[in-house]
């Protein structure tokens, strides 16, 4: 059978309808997350604040509207590093579980602080 380049093209074209549709719906279904407001922490504040305040003025910065924190600790030992890592990572899924929302914590430029 002999199909002609015309028909070919609009039986693909049928076919590739029929598979984005559904695919659009579902996308169209999900809700954005709106992350408005981004949190770059600075080496500066950590060193004269010391730990306890910096995570604190973290904390409240989230409380306070902050959608996404970026901890960004460029002349910290990879222990302390770590450590409050996972503190904050504890403290925003607090925070995300009483206000039923997603707070991202992103670590800059550590592999291997983030694996952990």
């Amino acid at each position: 059978m002999l199909v002609s380049r015309r028909n070919l093209f609009a039986t693909a074209a049928k076919s590739m309808r029929c598979l984005a549709q559904p695919l659009a719906r579902s996308f169209s279904a999900l809700q954005p997350t709106p992350y408005s407001l981004y949190l770059v922490t600075d080496d500066k504040y950590f060193e004269q604040d010391g730990d306890e305040l910096f995570v604190q003025k973290i904390l409240s910065s989230v409380r306070g509207g902050v959608t996404t924190v970026q901890l960004r600790l460029k002349d910290q030992p990879t222990k302390k590093y770590i450590e409050l890592g996972r503190r904050l990572q504890q403290e925003l899924s607090d925070i995300a579980r009483e206000t039923n929302r997603t707070i991202p914590l992103f670590i800059d430029d550590r592999l291997d602080v983030a694996m952990l």
